[in-house]
């Protein structure tokens, strides 16, 4: 059989955007977030939106989880440039899962549960980088540090 890969992406801040700006600027947003997505996928993938905040991809005919995770970094690589929505600049940001078939699941359900834990644990990674890069500037400005130090947390992370 084949192999191939499920991308499960999930927007970071997404009720933020909402809150800040009005739903007619998030619709626009989510509708410019999945056009600029699209254009980094293969012929032959598909991106769908689930609901919300989330969309998966569907990879068919990859060689290993290296290409997925090479589609899932174009994916990531969306968000480097701020988008231009209704007169607002939004930067954006996502939390991003891989999962492959059949190697993760064998199943739909199984591969998207695989790719949505996976997608956790980068949303994760996401907030405990964050918390260190706060760490490190109050380090750097001479704040007291929190009780965990950066590296404590970026080893938490991995």
């Amino acid at each position: 059989g084949s192999l191939f890969g499920l991308i499960y992406i999930d927007l970071n801040e997404f009720k933020g955007v909402n809150d800040k700006y009005g739903h007619r600027t998030g619709d626009v947003y989510l509708k410019n977030v999945a056009a600029r997505m699209e254009r980094q996928l293969r012929p032959g993938d598909t991106l769908a939106r689930l609901g919300g905040d989330e969309f998966a991809v569907l990879a068919p005919q990859v060689r290993n989880r290296r290409e997925v995770e090479e589609i899932a970094l174009r994916l990531e690589r969306c968000f480097d440039d701020s988008f231009a929505v209704e007169g607002n600049l939004i930067k954006g940001s996502a939390s991003i899962g891989v999962a492959l078939y059949p190697e993760d699941a064998r199943t739909k359900d199984g591969l998207l549960n695989c790719a949505d834990a996976a997608m956790y644990v980068a949303k994760r990674a996401r907030r405990w980088l964050g918390q260190a890069q706060t760490v490190q500037a109050e380090a750097a400005a001479g704040a007291p540090a929190g009780e965990e130090s950066a590296a404590g947390v970026i080893s938490n992370s991995a």
